[in-house]
C-alpha cells in the first residue's frame, strides 16, 4: 500500500520519498538495522528538505517509534502534516 499510495502522488506531480518503499528495501538487502535509532539522522536530512508530510495510517501507524518521531519532527519544522486513509 505504501508503494501504491506513493505512486498516486508522483501521479499527481509531487516529488515524494517513501523511506519505507526506499529504506527498507536497502537496510533488508544490507543489514542494517530497522530502528529508528538508525534512521532518526537520515530522516532528519531529507524532513528539513520538504514542505508536507503524508501519513499513511496504516495497523500501527499511532504506535510506530519511527512515525511519530517523524510527526513531531515535522511539527517542530513547521511542516504541513496529511493523514491519509489506507487503500481499501
Amino acid at each position: 500500500q505504501v508503494n501504491t499510495v506513493a505512486a498516486s502522488l508522483m501521479k499527481k506531480g509531487l516529488t515524494v520519498f517513501s523511506p519505507i518503499s526506499q529504506n527498507h528495501p536497502i537496510a533488508s538487502a544490507n543489514g542494517l538495522p530497522v530502528e529508528w535509532e538508525f534512521w532518526e539522522k537520515f530522516d532528519r536530512d531529507f524532513l528539513a528538505c520538504c514542505h508536507t508530510i503524508y501519513v499513511l495510517k496504516l495497523d500501527g501507524w499511532k504506535e510506530s517509534k519511527g512515525v511519530q518521531a517523524e510527526i513531531k519532527i515535522a511539527t517542530e519544522m513547521g511542516l504541513d502534516i496529511i493523514y491519509l486513509d489506507p487503500i481499501l
